[in-house]
């Protein structure tokens, strides 16, 4: 990702990419998403904390992150409380 540099006669334009926005990726996930999904594929399960400290997220952030992802249908909640776990859907 970078900057676009546009010319005209009189003008310039610059064009900076939002690598923040929501389909910043081909599959609709933006960057945190994606590398939040790839963590969670690479192991059996995660709990909310250890995505937390692997991505250097807040608590709260984490799991909105983690309830997204779920509500996309890209990985399932098991457990409640302490003993929650996240997986990928196969």
């Amino acid at each position: 990702m970078s900057a676009d540099f546009r010319m005209t006669n009189a003008a310039f334009r610059v064009i900076i990419p939002n690598r923040h926005a929501v389909g910043a990726e081909s599959n609709g996930l933006d960057t945190q998403h994606t590398a939040a999904l790839k963590y969670i594929q690479s192991r059996a399960s995660v709990t909310r904390k250890i995505v937390q400290e692997a991505l250097g997220l807040k608590q709260t952030s984490a799991g909105i992150l983690l309830k997204n992802l779920e509500s996309r249908g890209l990985i399932e909640k098991t457990g409640s409380g302490k003993a929650t776990v996240y997986s990928a859907k196969r």
